[in-house]
């Protein structure tokens, strides 16, 4: 992983007032640098402006997993998964609000990337 900033611009208004309110929460603000409220880049497609995040990065997925794999040996399940076979119902959302804060907590114990996995966390939670 590398530690950079990363810029996100924002979908909507809606959007963007979330993040604004959000960054005044301190587990959150720790990791926003800035909120435009503009467009910063005339390359991108931002109206709406965007949010400047620190302590982020980018994940080299195949190197993360093989080294799962590696942290994990014969403990790990390698099977294939068929999202087809999954299935909608209205319990599903409350089962993730339920289940999301313990896999975080889990999760932060060996996350070599703890400061991306916590920032996911909570906006999940």
């Amino acid at each position: 992983m590398t530690k950079e900033k990363i810029y996100r611009p924002f979908l909507s208004i809606e959007e963007q007032n979330e993040w604004m309110g959000h960054s005044s929460d301190p587990k959150i603000a720790l990791f926003i640098d800035e909120i435009f409220t503009t467009s910063q880049y005339p390359e991108l497609r931002d109206p709406f402006g965007g949010v400047l995040l620190r302590l982020s990065g980018w994940l080299n997925i195949k190197d993360y997993l093989d080294g799962m794999g590696e942290y994990f040996g014969d403990r790990l399940l390698r099977t294939e998964f068929d999202e087809n076979l999954l299935e909608k119902t209205p319990q599903a959302g409350d089962m993730i609000k339920q289940l999301m804060p313990k896999v975080c907590s889990i999760a932060m114990d060996w996350v070599p990337c703890k400061v991306d996995f916590s920032v996911t966390c909570l906006l999940l939670q």
